[in-house]
């Protein structure tokens, strides 16, 4: 599904990442990305974005495609 992003998700060109994310009323909630937190989101995420190796992420309102979590 596609969905805006509520909040802004940072990266490091040239690495793909997968941010995990939530579906709220503001649009999609990015969780963590890194650090000791990461391993918590995983029960809280809804599903996940992909953020390109040529990308340094995505802006807060942009367009994103969510994959869901079944």
């Amino acid at each position: 599904m596609q969905a805006p992003l509520a909040r802004k998700i940072v990266s490091a060109v040239g690495r793909v990442d997968y941010c995990r994310v939530r579906l709220g009323e503001a649009g999609v909630e990015p969780l963590a990305l890194s650090g000791a937190s990461i391993l918590s989101t995983t029960t809280r995420a809804d599903g996940f974005v992909v953020v390109p190796g040529e990308s340094e992420g995505f802006g807060a309102g942009a367009l994103v495609t969510v994959h869901l979590y079944s």
